[in-house]
């Protein structure tokens, strides 16, 4: 299964409001969620510019979470040749896994020849993010950036653990 688009998994609403904002639709007290991506299914995403008034920049973002401050647990597993491909014609961001705002804790594991590769931007952008965040990829797999691995902006208590050697940021890059 490849699915194709500027969004490949999202928590947004597709519809703006009047002043052409996308909203966060997780009304929950709490989030819970677990994506897996497995055997070689692959999200393909992206994005360009904007066409004036009729359409807003296209964000390439294979996996979007708006957490809007929320607790809970975000796990995401890329599993035997899953892939999350990004690219942005347009220069507006591009990420194959994004996260936003959310306090909870966030588990990110590759492993079995899966990828994430972001032709431009970041492999994985947290934003915000302030709980435990794990990102394991084993030595079989990849996350590669055209700016970064990893961006962290506003985000800590991270640790990424790269084939077998462990890195652990706080509001930086990696």
């Amino acid at each position: 299964v490849t699915l194709m688009g500027f969004t490949g998994i999202s928590s947004w609403s597709t519809k703006t409001d009047s002043s052409r904002v996308f909203n966060p639709t997780l009304d929950a007290a709490e989030i819970t969620t677990n994506i897996k991506i497995l055997n070689n299914a692959s999200i393909v995403v992206e994005g360009d510019k904007n066409n004036g008034l009729t359409r807003l920049n296209d964000d390439a973002r294979g996996i979007a979470i708006y957490g809007n401050g929320k607790t809970g647990s975000i796990n995401i597993t890329l599993d035997n040749g899953a892939s999350i491909q990004t690219s942005n014609s347009g220069g507006s961001l591009a990420s194959g896994i994004y996260i936003d705002n959310f306090k909870g804790t966030v588990e990110i594991t590759l492993s079995n020849n899966s990828k994430i590769d972001s032709k431009d931007g970041a492999a994985i952008y947290l934003n915000n993010c302030t709980g435990n965040v794990s990102i394991t990829v084993d030595k079989t797999s990849s996350i590669n950036g055209s700016t970064h691995k990893v961006y962290l902006n506003n985000s800590n208590n991270v640790t990424i653990n790269l084939t077998n050697s462990t890195i652990s940021a706080t509001n930086s890059d990696t």
